[in-house]
């Protein structure tokens, strides 16, 4: 499941859901991160690929 959601995401991104998945963890205190971790950091992240996406795209387009 965490693969399909990720596919396409270049390194970065990775290391950025990783990042916000032990976000989630350590404010639960716990020692490692689950799958439900990784998938609220993806998302969350999501919103902010999406508003990227969408500022790149229109910045190309009347630049």
């Amino acid at each position: 499941e965490v693969s399909r959601l990720t596919e396409g995401k270049n390194g970065a991104d990775l290391r950025a859901i990783c990042m916000e998945a032990g976000m989630f963890a350590i404010r639960m205190e716990r020692d490692a991160v689950n799958t439900d971790d990784f998938m609220k950091a993806i998302d969350k992240l999501s919103v902010d690929f999406d508003r990227h996406h969408f500022h790149t795209t229109f910045g190309e387009m009347f630049a």
